[in-house]
């Protein structure tokens, strides 16, 4: 049975007492005399009912520790709003929390600072992405001016702010910009700097379509003419590089990364002849996952040409590529000799192997999970479906084509 006694209900300085009151059906109801000021009474059939009012009711007079009848309309009509909407207590007084750390969180360009710092935490300072990730979220601390804070970011300047930086470049420069952002915000909503609803606002930016003419222009694979090219021009020391990107589809930071990552590069132990693979630890990983790449007749024999034999240890490679010219110079080889070609796109290597394997499998799955990578990314970037001919055609390449290749060139010019 319900308890007939009075009690009283406070919130910070305001506190009304909540009694029972004889309606004039005869029923017992609940009611409370507003304060501060104001005239009139609450009045509720169950006393739950009462107590849940008068802590509402207190809430609101919380807010500015001023009565509400002292706010303009419009902010009367805002907090009628939030009560609706947040029924509960507790709900409204996180959401205030929530409020008071917001005000107090600090300006774009020191959350842009910590989001990098994270990201470099995880995956390590030499990743070029992040660098021009983190490159892009500073100029937008820039463009929207010092001081500003992300809640203060419309839409609309987000926007602006893409429009003037992609200029005259094609829409994958404007889907990284987005993409860009899209992480950013969604991180601080995450971390509660901003609210569920605003970190979701990035995401509204638009995705620029790619053509297919563009996207399979965008996505170059080495012919087995120029990987042959490749193969011959490159220096002995960085053989391994272009054995494993091409016939094994491994990243070049996995291969060899920069020294002050802390990360290993891949060691002779991981080429296994006997299991017929190339175990690749998540220590080496770039995405931090272990996997297993298959030992092919044609990755065999291209091993053992770059310097592996079976029972060597130590690490394939000293030197990190990315920190050298020979991708610089291998590329103006490759404009000298090729008519047209562009010298050396990024990933070449391994969009090529992405290319030809997939041609053989006709399996996204399992050639992504071979390169460590998902099938979204396979799709936007890594090959372009070709006729399972061209494919087996590529893993059928060997040591001695090199010798071959440079002889019809003498014999013939090409």
């Amino acid at each position: 049975m319900e308890s007939l006694k009075s009690f009283k209900v406070g919130r910070g300085s305001f506190s009304v007492r909540v009694y029972p009151y004889k309606h004039s059906s005869g029923v017992i109801h609940w009611r409370f005399n507003k304060i501060a000021g104001e005239t009139g009474k609450v009045t509720r059939a169950h006393r739950a009912r009462a107590k849940e009012a008068a802590e509402k009711y207190l809430t609101m007079l919380r807010l500015g520790e001023k009565s509400v009848d002292a706010l303009p309309e419009s902010k009367v009509e805002v907090l009628s709003r939030i009560i609706e909407t947040l029924p509960e207590v507790s709900d409204l007084e996180a959401f205030l929390a929530w409020m008071k750390k917001v005000s107090q969180s600090p300006p774009v360009s020191e959350l842009i600072d910590l989001y990098m710092a994270e990201k470099i935490a995880a995956k390590g300072s030499e990743s070029v992405h992040l660098g021009r990730v983190g490159r892009t979220l500073r100029d937008l601390a820039t463009y929207c001016g010092d001081g500003v804070k992300m809640s203060e970011i419309s839409l609309e300047r987000l926007t602006e702010w893409r429009e003037d930086r992609r200029g005259d470049t094609g829409p994958a420069n404007a889907n990284f910009l987005r993409g860009a952002v899209v992480g950013f915000w969604r991180w601080a909503g995450k971390h509660n700097y901003i609210g569920a609803e605003e970190s979701a606002l990035a995401s509204r930016l638009p995705v620029v379509p790619i053509s297919r003419e563009a996207r399979e222009k965008a996505i170059r694979f080495a012919s087995e003419t120029e990987a042959l090219f490749v193969l011959r021009e490159i220096k002995p020391q960085f053989r391994m590089f272009a054995v494993l990107g091409l016939f094994a589809g491994l990243r070049p930071e996995e291969i060899s990364p920069q020294t002050r990552s802390n990360k290993p590069g891949l060691d002779f132990g991981a080429i296994s002849d006997e299991d017929d693979c190339i175990y690749l630890p998540a220590s080496v990983s770039k995405v931090g996952v272990a996997r297993l790449i298959p030992m092919s007749d044609c990755l065999r024999s291209w091993l053992i040409w770059a310097g592996w034999s079976p029972g060597r240890v130590g690490e394939v490679c000293r030197y990190n590529k990315k920190r050298t010219l020979e991708p610089k110079r291998l590329g103006e080889l490759l404009k000298a000799e090729f008519e047209g070609h562009e010298g050396w796109p990024h990933d070449w290597l391994r969009h090529s192997y992405a290319t030809y394997r997939n041609a053989v499998l006709r399996s996204l799955h399992q050639v992504a999970e071979e390169m460590g990578t998902s099938v979204a990314m396979m799709k936007r970037h890594y090959h372009q479906p070709q006729p399972k001919s061209v494919g087996e055609s590529f893993f059928s390449l060997r040591p001695e084509d090199l010798d071959r290749s440079t002889v019809i060139k003498q014999m013939f010019g090409s």
